[in-house]
C-alpha cells in the first residue's frame, strides 16, 4: 500500500470518529445530561462502530493476502513463460538437429570409392558439426592406434577463419589415443575399439549442450562408417587404403 493511500485511510478514520462522536454527545450537547436511553445509544453506537472496524481489518487482512497470491500468480507466470520460450527455443534446436541428422542419411548418395570422394564427405560432416554448434573450427582425424599413425585427417573453419586451422597442429595422434590433450582442446572419438582405425574429432573447448554432443557422436559413428567402407573398397580396387592428404578450408 503506498503512503499516499495510508494518509488517505487515516483521514477517512479520523472523519468516521470525529462523525461517531458528534452522534453519539448529540443529546448531551442539547439536554447537558446523560439519560439511560442516551447511554444505551452510545454504547450501541460504539459497539456497531468497534464491529465495523472489526470487520474492516478483516476485509484487509484478506484484500493482503489476495494479493500476496496474486504476485505469486504473477511471478509463476513469468517463470512459465521464460520456460515456454526456452522449450520453443530447445525444439528448435532440436530441429535443426534433427535436420541435419537426415541430411547425413540423404544426402551422402554414393559411398567413397576415392580420396576426393571421401575428402567431400569428411567436408560435408564437418559442415554439419559447424551448422549446429557455435565452435570457430573443426578436425577429424583418423589414426591406427598401434602403430599411431595418422591415416586421414579435414579441418574446416567457420567463414573465413583460416588461421584457427592451424591450431590443429598443435595435437600429435599420440595425445589423442592418450587423451593427453593440451589446455584449451576437446576431442570426441568414434568409441569402437575393434577396429584397426579410429576417428577423433578435435576441436577448441567449448561448452555444449547434451544434444550437441549426441550429435557430434552421430557424425562421428557415421565418419567411421564412410572410412571404413572406403578402404574396403579401395582394397577391392588397389589392394592398397593409402593415406588421404589432409585439408584444412573456410566453412
Amino acid at each position: 500500500m503506498t503512503k499516499s493511500i495510508k494518509i488517505l485511510e487515516r483521514i477517512y478514520f479520523g472523519l468516521l470518529v470525529i462523525i461517531l462522536l458528534l452522534i453519539v454527545f448529540n443529546s448531551y450537547f442539547i439536554t447537558r445530561s446523560f439519560s439511560r436511553e442516551t447511554m444505551t445509544s452510545i454504547v450501541l453506537s460504539l459497539g456497531l462502530f468497534a464491529a465495523a472496524y472489526i470487520v474492516y481489518s478483516l476485509y484487509r487482512r484478506e484484500v493482503a493476502k489476495n494479493l500476496e497470491e496474486l504476485e505469486v500468480l504473477k511471478q509463476d507466470k513469468l517463470g512459465l513463460e521464460e520456460k515456454i520460450s526456452e522449450a520453443f527455443q530447445y525444439i528448435g534446436q532440436l530441429n535443426v538437429q534433427i535436420e541435419e541428422i537426415r541430411s547425413v542419411f540423404s544426402e551422402v548418395k554414393k559411398y567413397p570409392e576415392s580420396k576426393s570422394e571421401l575428402k567431400y564427405i569428411l567436408d560435408f560432416l564437418a559442415d554439419k558439426v559447424l551448422a549446429t554448434t557455435d565452435i570457430p573450427w573443426i578436425c577429424f582425424k583418423v589414426v591406427e592406434p598401434g602403430v599411431s599413425k595418422l591415416l586421414a585427417e579435414h579441418c574446416k573453419t567457420r567463414g573465413n577463419q583460416q588461421g584457427q586451422s592451424t591450431l590443429r597442429h598443435d595435437v600429435n595422434v599420440r595425445q589423442l589415443i592418450d587423451g593427453t590433450l593440451p589446455e584449451g582442446y576437446t576431442c570426441f572419438d568414434s568409441g569402437h575399439t575393434n577396429l584397426d582405425f579410429r576417428v577423433y574429432c578435435l576441436m577448441p573447448k567449448q561448452d555444449l549442450t547434451k544434444e550437441q554432443k549426441m550429435f557430434i557422436k552421430a557424425i562421428m559413428n557415421q565418419l567411421e562408417m564412410f572410412y571404413l567402407i572406403f578402404t574396403s573398397l579401395s582394397l577391392n580396387k588397389n589392394h592398397d587404403g593409402g593415406r588421404v592428404i589432409g585439408s584444412s578450408q573456410g566453412s
